[in-house]
């Protein structure tokens, strides 16, 4: 069955203990629609997402439209617009709390995952482990924001969805705060698997127009579609970017927002570095080791 929300939680105290929440059908099923359109023409189909599989739809139009760089300008415009719609915007605005907000810079893409017909019908399952996005960089303490998820269609368990690695934000802070050097996938550095629990996962099983947010330090994973039925999963992946990016926190301050009391679980702190220009350096660093690789 997996892990399961707890329902008696708001969705923002949900957010900060667990490092993710779900907030069901907060965006309208008019938008999933226009999106779904947007994207039978990007992968010049006519068919409906229930047809979506391996054999009927190319995979360089697929591999295009999840790509945020290569997606078509009218992709791109249809899902930037889930940032103006206001149901989602007025969760953004609650997380982020009155003195921050929605920093303008939409970044958007599709998270499409279809039954390999070629495969067959294999076990059901999902990632055992979950992943951060900052392999062998610095990796961020606070950064600016955090990801989100808008379901386009009914999903089945193990059609492809996300699963969430619940509570290890804090874990992975607190291995930050006691190491800040430390890097995830990198030679010489701890065992991803030997420094933070394994947790049963959270599988995104999601209806129209459900919305998930997770934070950056939360363990996250894609899977494989392996659902009977061959069910797609079709969603928005969209980063929010806020505007402001911390370097400490205090957890007795009056009014931390959802976002900030998700980063305050290890105690009261102040860096002793740049977090922002630690991150951007790194990466910056990588994209010249990767441009020198090839």
């Amino acid at each position: 069955m997996g892990w399961q929300i707890d329902t008696d939680m708001h969705w923002t105290d949900h957010y900060v203990e667990h490092g993710f929440c779900v907030i069901r059908q907060a965006v309208p099923r008019a938008f999933c629609e226009e999106a779904i359109a947007a994207l039978q023409k990007e992968l010049r189909t006519d068919l409906p997402p229930s047809g979506w599989n391996s054999d009927t739809i190319d995979d360089d139009l697929l591999a295009q439209a999840r790509d945020p760089d290569k997606q078509s300008p009218e992709l791109h415009a249809t899902l930037s617009r889930i940032y103006e719609e206001p149901n989602y915007r007025g969760l953004v605005d609650t997380m982020f709390g009155e003195h921050n907000g929605w920093g303008g810079k939409p970044h958007a893409h599709t998270f499409i995952s279809l039954k390999d017909m070629a495969a067959g019908d294999r076990e059901p399952s999902v990632s055992p482990w979950g992943h951060l996005d900052f392999v062998n960089v610095h990796i961020p303490m606070f950064g600016d924001g955090f990801t989100s998820q808008v379901s386009l269609v009914k999903s089945e368990p193990f059609s492809g969805n996300i699963t969430i690695y619940p509570g290890l934000h804090k874990v992975v802070q607190k291995l930050l705060l006691d190491d800040r050097d430390f890097r995830f996938l990198a030679q010489g550095h701890p065992d991803w698997h030997a420094v933070v629990p394994q947790v049963e996962p959270y599988e995104f099983v999601a209806d129209p127009g459900d919305v998930l947010f997770f934070h950056h330090l939360v363990g996250h994973a894609g899977n494989g579609n392996m659902c009977a039925s061959g069910a797609p999963r079709v969603a928005i992946h969209a980063h929010v970017y806020g505007q402001l990016w911390p370097n400490g926190v205090d957890p007795d301050e009056p009014g931390l927002s959802p976002w900030l009391r998700s980063h305050a679980h290890n105690g009261k702190f102040e860096l002793a570095y740049n977090d922002r220009e630690m991150t951007m350096g790194s990466k910056a660093v990588r994209a010249e080791r990767n441009a020198a690789a090839k």
